[in-house]
C-alpha cells in the first residue's frame, strides 16, 4: 500500500478524500437517525 501511495500521491489523496467524505456522510445520516430515536444497528 505504501508503494502505491508513493507512486501515485495525487490519486491516493483524491481517493482518500472521497472515502472520508462518504464515511462522514454515512456517519451524519446514522447520527441523525439516532437522534430521532432510531437506535437500530444498520
Amino acid at each position: 500500500m505504501a508503494r502505491l501511495k508513493e507512486a501515485h500521491p495525487e490519486e491516493y489523496a483524491h481517493y482518500l478524500s472521497e472515502a472520508k467524505a462518504e464515511a462522514l456522510a454515512e456517519f451524519e445520516t446514522t447520527w441523525r437517525r439516532h437522534l430521532a430515536g432510531d437506535h437500530s444497528q444498520r
